[in-house]
């Protein structure tokens, strides 16, 4: 069998034929089932197979031989492997977001993940996070008027002011889209922080100085016009 094929395990590294399920089978003359083996044929493609192995014992216990079933399950071990490097991306971009983000658990708002954004910019650690839920977050007030605002959906709308670990005051804007995380009904909750963007917004004395001159607000003129000479003083 070993000069057919070159085994490899599930993470590609070569398998030694000592190694390999059918030959586990009758050194340990136990049944395997499900297992896992990367072939790698002369041509060079990769085909995955899930093996179940039965020894075929002697009279005296010992297994000359083995029956194995072999199911290709390529397709579905590519797919796999495609999901799970598209969930990593997506983690990625999810942690290192410059905006606070976090999922929340739609019944009982308990925080299931949050990026690192909301670990500084809330100053609770990740392990102190996921122990809350967010009412934890929310000042007294604020809870009073988010259960006359929750929605039908579990959304809310409307600024609202979130409180950090030291008592800070952060007010927000809150994007909550639905989502299925980890087999739980959820929202991906991006609160936006408003206090960078009320700073950056135009103060009523500078937009005095940019409103356009009207007549009404007009300066008076340096000087009078002087009279024509033959008009009347």
């Amino acid at each position: 069998t070993g000069s057919l094929f070159h085994a490899v395990d599930e993470r590609r590294r070569p398998l030694a034929l000592a190694d390999r399920p059918t030959m586990q089978a009758v050194s340990t003359r136990r049944t395997l089932t499900n297992q896992l083996l990367g072939v790698k044929r002369r041509d060079g493609t990769l085909r995955w197979v899930q093996i179940d192995t039965i020894p075929v014992l002697n009279a005296d216990g010992t297994a000359p031989q083995v029956v194995s079933s072999f199911i290709d399950i390529t397709e579905r071990k590519v797919a796999e492997e495609k999901l799970a490097e598209s969930e990593a991306k997506y983690r990625l971009l999810f942690d290192r977001n410059p905006e606070a983000m976090w999922v929340r658990e739609a019944r009982t708002k308990r925080f299931l993940a949050v990026n690192d954004t909301a670990v500084e910019r809330y100053g609770y650690s990740r392990d102190e996070f996921l122990k809350l839920s967010l009412d934890d977050i929310q000042p007294p007030e604020e809870l009073q008027r988010m259960a006359a605002a929750r929605g039908p959906d579990d959304s809310y709308t409307g600024p609202w002011r979130h409180r950090a670990k030291n008592g800070r005051v952060i007010p927000v804007a809150v994007r909550s889209p639905q989502l299925e995380f980890e087999g739980t009904q959820a929202r991906l909750v991006t609160p936006v922080h408003l206090a960078p963007l009320m700073q950056a917004a135009p103060q009523p004395a500078d937009r005095a100085l940019t409103r356009p001159t009207t007549p009404a607000t007009a300066p008076p003129p340096l000087a009078r016009p002087r009279p024509h000479r033959n008009a009347p003083p």
